[in-house]
């Protein structure tokens, strides 16, 4: 899933089926089948099959990588985020897999420059400049990692002093192991040896900007045992996410049962709702559920609610 991402979309899998107690039915167990891929359908219960479109870009901003663009095709406003590291400016014409959210909205995926089955070039560094990379490793006792760049030929180091405030209580969530894979942006700073670092370090996990299907981190400050739901609070963002338990995975719910589930740190995904809310779903343990930076529920701040 970390290496295909939205390609898994429209490929066939085996796997297990259970029906649950209101009626709907759960895939688990699933195993992609080699060298077959599916059409997908949109609607209710089923995948929504990913097109992918031309489009030429409206907006962008390089110390976000957050941009929008018209799709060529539909006429439609779409929002997107470059993981690529792409050169984009205003009018750069673009390809990408269009996904149609819950509210109506677009958002592009897999944001490819031009031809999409053009070979990539190897990324080149350049000093001051906004890119996204992957955290490969954090060595918590020395307090420096180090950012894998997608294209290039070596790794970014950078100091836990150089992350935002978001991310540095990411890190105290869910310790330098949770860290990860996860996806960041920072401002490349060339040093007179030769070498890089990385510095503004901002890790897309810790919520300071949400879009649809994004994997977040975060610890449950409410859970209404008799309503079935409550909410998840995440270190960059002013809401409080809602969920339902019946979207929390075994093992967290028996860390829950075991411990009271306020306090329990999680991983989960976020979807964006019609009513322009956000709820997280997807929701298995972060460890083995407890802060390695020693957070508690008890410790976070004042914040709306955000179902």
């Amino acid at each position: 899933l970390a290496a295909l991402g939205s390609a898994l979309v429209g490929r066939m899998v085996k796997c297990h089926i259970h029906e649950l107690v209101d009626g709907k039915v759960k895939a688990t167990e699933m195993v992609p089948i080699p060298g077959q891929a599916g059409k997908g359908k949109s609607g209710k219960g089923k995948t929504q099959a990913l097109q992918r479109v031309q489009g030429k870009v409206n907006s962008f901003n390089p110390d976000t990588r957050l941009g929008t663009a018209t799709c060529l095709e539909k006429a439609e406003e779409v929002t997107f985020f470059d993981l690529k590291n792409l050169q984009l400016s205003e009018g750069a014409e673009v390809s990408f897999l269009l996904k149609m959210l819950a509210d109506g909205s677009a958002q592009g995926m897999d944001l490819c420059l031009g031809d999409p089955d053009a070979t990539a070039e190897l990324v080149s560094l350049r000093d001051g400049t906004t890119i996204t990379a992957t955290v490969k490793s954090f060595n918590d006792t020395r307090g420096f990692g180090f950012l894998k760049i997608p294209g290039a030929n070596m790794d970014l180091y950078f100091h836990g002093r150089d992350m935002d405030e978001a991310s540095q209580g990411l890190l105290m969530l869910v310790g330098a192991a949770g860290l990860a894979n996860c996806n960041a942006t920072c401002r490349v700073e060339a040093r007179a040896d030769g070498r890089w670092n990385g510095r503004n370090v901002s890790l897309l996990e810790a919520g300071v900007q949400m879009m649809d299907g994004m994997k977040m981190a975060g610890m449950i400050r409410y859970f209404y045992d008799h309503k079935g739901f409550g909410f998840i609070n995440v270190t960059g963002n002013p809401i409080d996410i809602y969920f339902q338990g019946r979207d929390v995975g075994p093992d967290a719910q028996m860390r829950c049962e075991e411990m009271g589930a306020v306090g329990t740190v999680v991983w989960f995904t976020v979807y964006a709702q019609t009513d322009s809310r956000w709820q997280a779903k997807d929701i298995v343990l972060a460890g083995d559920g407890s802060s390695p930076g020693g957070l508690t529920a008890e410790m976070l701040g004042g914040k709306g609610w955000g179902k």
